[in-house]
């Protein structure tokens, strides 16, 4: 019963991904078993690491629909922005679910990501990941789960070292604070600019959808409701997390009396 319940609403490649995902994480899980000053933080460093691995095919889907121009096709109108095909963006759909599937079953597990912000940040993109492959939308899928994800490259990084033994950061100062700081700039950029644009023109595209559906009916008006909904939710959590990212920033800024400090800080 169970496993038809998995076939029938899951596609082999969510599950192949899932899959490859749980078993990356058991195989740095146990590389990590034998390292000296890791025992007992064996999954928190598995974790950055199995991010990063996908999180790059994610970035690389996005902007490879950028630089090819197949993301400007999907943009003529409101009615194609939110409902066309795009063959991108079917695979990184379904990666995005089993991603967030797995970023799920870690923040049960992990306490340090055991957050009501993190849980429902990974539980609404994993619904909208399911439903966006068959009801969109794909031009602005590609920005929130592939262009945006670029600073989470740097996140994986920034992780690695704040959760793990201090002995790895101490022994590779610069490329944690490089981390720190370059993952502070490309959020900014990305989720607190440049986020909060392509959302008005997304809501402004969703309210001319419910107001004037075309003659075929559109998109799925209580999926479009439900993606204001989400959009609201997590574009307030770019808001409240590049908030802190700025105050850290801000420290690093100040002088070098506040630079050690600043540096252990930022996020």
């Amino acid at each position: 019963m169970m496993l038809d319940f998995v076939d029938q609403y899951t596609t082999e490649k969510e599950r192949w991904w899932l899959g490859v995902l749980i078993s990356l994480n058991i195989f740095l899980w146990c590389i990590f078993k034998n390292v000296k000053g890791a025992k007992g933080k064996e999954m928190v460093l598995a974790y950055p690491i199995v991010s990063f691995v996908i999180t790059f095919q994610f970035v690389r889907i996005g902007w490879t629909a950028v630089f090819d121009g197949s993301m400007m096709g999907l943009s003529t109108d409101p009615y194609t922005r939110l409902k066309a095909d795009h063959e991108g963006f079917a695979q990184l759909a379904q990666l995005n679910f089993a991603y967030e599937v797995y970023n799920t079953m870690s923040a049960i597990v992990l306490p340090q990501y055991r957050t009501p912000a993190f849980l429902g940040h990974h539980i609404f993109t994993m619904i909208i990941a399911k439903c966006s492959q068959n009801h969109g939308p794909e031009f602005y899928g590609l920005f929130y789960l592939g262009i945006a994800s670029t600073s989470n490259l740097c996140l994986a990084f920034v992780d690695f070292f704040r959760h793990g033994p201090k002995v790895f950061a101490e022994t590779f100062p610069t490329v944690n604070f490089v981390a720190r700081v370059a993952f502070a700039v490309l959020f900014l950029i990305i989720r607190a600019a440049t986020w909060p644009l392509v959302s008005l023109v997304f809501w402004h595209d969703t309210i001319t959808m419910l107001m004037h559906p075309p003659e075929d009916g559109g998109t799925w008006r209580a999926y479009l409701f439900f993606l204001l909904v989400a959009n609201t939710f997590l574009g307030g959590l770019q808001v409240a997390w590049a908030g802190h990212i700025c105050t850290s920033l801000v420290e690093v800024i100040k002088g070098p009396d506040k630079n050690t400090k600043a540096k252990k800080k930022l996020l």
